[in-house]
């Protein structure tokens, strides 16, 4: 009787521990992907108990769920731009995904795109790439015409672009756009960031007309499926306010600017690196106008929240050296310009190798926000 008792037991402390499991996966998976300050609010009063899963409970989540505790984990910390404690998280759900579930599982394909996604923003490129080539490679064989393939594609397009390879950033979100015209619509979210990423393509090399002939697009897409003071309005405002810069339409970029920072001050936070991107652009902004006061003033808070949030060999960190720089020469303090200069190809030079550290050029690139997709699986 006692050895049965003791089995009872044993079963039902088992279902129990698959019960709080598959809670604990339910609430992780509602975390999005597209995180504010009110998601941080509501989701971290359950984190203890995702973290207890994810290390104490892992062989009690079943294969459906395995990987969706470390996803939300993942994004609860990279939402909030705290990309060192995201980390962990995302590297625990490819070992665990691959380990249990093998090498040819979706879900092992969308831990690595979200861990990837981690290492673009970190400016850890080559490692990204690599991800982005593996995650792209397992879903193409389980299926080569899933939709999900737009998602890699995307993001993979996204790292060529960042690294200055535009024939191959073309090409890849071309691709991407068109898988997901056809098997998702013309105005969906993920269609409007593919045309978001290749406006941001297009003004790089210039074609201003392209450019923000699609930015408006993208635009028009998420102020209509989302609410307006949404973080992916706010990066799509951005771009488009890049563009028209850019493009010479200094007052609409003042404009589209400071509505893309006021969203992201409020919705991610005054810290967060996003808001730091608002005010490099300001600054740029500024700058082209002369108004070189104000230039400084918003490099300098870009560069504090950069090197505060993402560490001082983070290339965003490079561009904003970079740009105060220059804008110390254009002032003819080259005792200040000198040493910024020096730290920036330094930076440069870590990311990128030596030839691109030369071409203060490859900075641009950074001043616009690109669209990565996650989605569980």
């Amino acid at each position: 009787m006692t050895s049965k008792a003791n089995i009872a037991q044993s079963v039902e402390a088992r279902h129990l521990k698959n019960a709080v499991c598959s809670v604990v996966a339910d609430f992780a998976e509602k975390i999005p992907a597209r995180f504010n300050q009110q998601d941080k609010l509501r989701f971290s009063p359950v984190i203890p108990h995702m973290v207890e899963v994810a290390v104490k409970l892992q062989d009690f989540l079943a294969n459906d769920e395995l990987v969706v505790p470390y996803l939300g984990l993942g994004r609860f910390y990279y939402g909030q731009g705290a990309y060192a404690e995201a980390e962990p998280w995302l590297t625990q759900c490819c070992s665990i995904s691959q380990d249990r579930l093998g090498d040819n599982h979706l879900d092992v394909a969308v831990s690595l795109n979200e861990l990837a996604n981690l290492y673009l923003d970190q400016g850890r490129f080559n490692d990204a790439e690599l991800l982005y080539q593996k995650a792209l490679a397992i879903s193409k064989r389980l299926d080569s015409e899933h939709y999900r393939n737009a998602e890699f594609l995307n993001n993979l397009g996204t790292l060529f672009l960042f690294k200055g390879q535009y024939a191959e950033a073309e090409a890849t979100l071309l691709d991407a756009l068109e898988i997901r015209k056809q098997q998702l619509g013309l105005d969906h979210l993920e269609t409007a960031e593919s045309l978001n990423n290749l406006a941001n393509l297009y003004s790089q090399q210039a074609r201003y007309e392209e450019a923000e002939s699609l930015s408006r697009q993208a635009l028009e897409i998420y102020e209509k499926c989302l609410e307006i003071d949404h973080p992916d309005v706010a990066t799509s405002l951005n771009n488009l306010g890049e563009i028209c810069r850019s493009a010479g339409k200094l007052d609409e970029a003042k404009t589209l600017f400071e509505r893309a920072l006021s969203i992201r001050e409020n919705q991610l936070g005054k810290e967060h690196p996003h808001v730091a991107l608002s005010f490099n652009n300001l600054a740029n902004l500024h700058f082209g106008k002369g108004n070189y006061s104000e230039s400084e003033h918003y490099y300098q808070k870009s560069l504090e929240a950069w090197e505060q949030q993402l560490g001082p060999d983070h290339p965003y960190v490079a561009l904003a050296l970079h740009n105060l720089a220059t804008l110390y020469y254009t002032q003819k303090k080259y005792d200040e310009s000198e040493p910024n200069y020096q730290k920036s190809h330094i930076n440069l030079e870590a990311a990128f190798g030596r030839k691109a550290s030369r071409c203060f050029r490859c900075t641009k690139r950074f001043s616009q926000s690109l669209p990565r997709s996650r989605a569980f699986p």
